[in-house]
């Protein structure tokens, strides 16, 4: 039987500014029917009230005072401890990464990997610099590259949130669409590809 779904790592014909990418590989994931649940919330709670079991996909559009940060920090405070939580956005500032910080300073998250985009680090030189004294290396691992990728990956021992859609870390007054998939396999995939990264 054809598998449900494909994931494959290429190498680009032209890599991200000063990153390059393991041999092309394709992994197919086995066959399997994921439980989806749809909805539109008004608010994180109701996000939280419906995270996904294991093997299910939640998806959702929010409103535009949606902010990402504040569901990810409930979502780790309500799952556990998260050995390494692991942020991809197009930007983000210093509000967000004192509500990191305060994760990391109550021992719910180990580490941290942020992924941000070049564009960020040129635009917004004086946020970068204040995000940087606020989750200091080495706890927190932070990468520049050309990169438009927005996503969370948040494991813990019983789960293994992989949240993506439109949203950056910090709030707009867009409607963004954001899905949730709890899939070990799906956030270790994911987890692989960042690792290949360079750091700052």
């Amino acid at each position: 039987m054809k598998p449900l779904f494909t994931l494959t790592e290429t190498a680009p014909a032209t890599a991200p500014t000063g990153q390059s990418f393991a041999l092309s590989r394709s992994r197919h994931l086995p066959t399997q029917r994921l439980g989806k649940h749809m909805i539109r919330p008004e608010n994180a709670t109701e996000i939280l009230a419906n995270l996904p079991q294991p093997g299910h996909v939640l998806h959702t559009v929010v409103k535009g005072d949606f902010i990402l940060t504040d569901l990810i920090t409930q979502i780790a405070r309500q799952s556990g401890q998260c050995p390494r939580l692991t942020l991809g956005t197009l930007s983000m500032n210093p509000e967000n990464a004192r509500e990191l910080a305060k994760l990391r300073d109550e021992e719910l998250i180990g580490g941290i990997t942020l992924v941000l985009s070049d564009f960020f680090f040129r635009t917004s030189r004086d946020a970068v610099e204040e995000c940087f004294q606020i989750l200091p290396a080495p706890s927190t691992r932070w990468i520049k590259c050309r990169s438009h990728v927005k996503i969370a990956l948040i494991p813990t021992a019983d789960d293994a949130y992989v949240l993506h859609g439109s949203a950056n870390l910090r709030s707009s007054a867009n409607l963004e669409n954001l899905t949730i998939e709890n899939d070990r396999q799906l956030l270790e995939w994911h987890a692989s590809w960042v690792s290949e990264l360079n750091t700052l």
